[in-house]
């Protein structure tokens, strides 16, 4: 569909080339909302941080002092809101202690692959006298056949 660009009265409006149209700038901008931790900050007990009324799309960080919980309330779109509690405690800034290990109780590698090694060959040896028990047998139990027969 063409539309009728003619203007009778020889006037053609002149876009204001001063203030450039921005609008998706604009729109980005409103989608694209800065997040922000929490939007208020108070000190409160236990049961006011649970009585604590947010407003919608709000955050608050309640801190409880006696208790040493800080309880992180915000609410949705439709106010509904949830809260989680953290605890928090102080940090002691000196290094702990590292248990002392006895190496005692430890067997180096070297003596590992000794007794491995002593393991081994004590297998192998009586691996190696079953084979011959075995054989043995098997000798003995054809001369007996080779006599029935």
């Amino acid at each position: 569909m063409a539309y009728n660009t003619y203007n009778p009265y020889g006037y053609y409006p002149q876009y204001n080339q001063m203030y450039p149209n921005n609008l998706q700038q604009q729109v980005a901008q409103v989608q694209q909302p800065t997040e922000t931790p929490f939007n208020e900050v108070r000190l409160v007990t236990g049961e006011e941080a649970k009585a604590y009324t947010v407003f919608p799309n709000r955050n608050a960080l309640l801190i409880d002092k006696v208790n040493k919980i800080a309880y992180f309330k915000s609410a949705d779109s439709l106010g509904q809101s949830s809260m989680k509690p953290y605890r928090f405690e102080e940090v002691d800034e000196k290094q702990p202690e590292q248990p002392k290990i006895n190496l005692e109780d430890y067997v180096t590698t070297e003596k590992l692959n000794e007794v491995l090694k002593t393991l081994t060959d004590k297998i192998n040896a009586r691996l190696f006298e079953l084979k011959k028990d075995i054989n043995v047998k098997k000798a003995l139990e054809e001369n007996m056949s080779d006599g029935n027969e």
